[in-house]
């Protein structure tokens, strides 16, 4: 499986953008929502693109955890 990662903080007036510009060949977007105090992922989720995954933090820690947050094989369908 490709999929996308996006780790999310303080990005509500951009993140839309950011996912419709993904092409569709890309099956899954994992958008990590790294406690971002703003609307970003209620943002996400009014989306409705199911290829897109929100995964959400209760600790801010940076993109470096975003990126690394861990994902089960198989918890992840789009």
């Amino acid at each position: 499986m490709t999929a996308i990662i996006i780790p999310c903080y303080r990005v509500e007036q951009h993140i839309a953008g950011v996912i419709r510009s993904i092409p569709k060949q890309y099956p899954t977007i994992i958008c990590v929502d790294d406690a971002s105090p703003d609307s970003t992922a209620h943002v996400i989720e009014s989306l409705g693109d199911s290829r897109v995954v929100l995964v959400r933090r209760e600790r801010n820690g940076g993109v470096r955890a975003a990126m690394k947050t861990h994902v089960r094989p198989g918890s992840v369908t789009a």
